[in-house]
């Protein structure tokens, strides 16, 4: 948990910076579990980040097609 945490506090200004938001508040809340060990909140939060990322590669994409 705490290294999701600490993955989640290194991407989140990163990802604001693009203007990815919604991508940023996924890694803010992942960054707040920090070591309460919610594993299936956790889980749920990675199975969003990962939706949200595929979408923002695919918008990515479509910029340089």
């Amino acid at each position: 948990m705490a290294t999701l945490s600490a993955l989640g506090h290194r991407t989140k200004a990163s990802a604001r910076t693009v203007g990815a938001m919604g991508f940023g508040e996924l890694c803010q809340a992942l960054e707040q579990l920090q070591g309460d060990g919610d594993i299936e909140r956790a889980r749920d939060i990675v199975m969003q980040m990962r939706i949200l990322l595929a979408q923002i590669s695919m918008n990515i994409n479509k910029e340089f097609l």
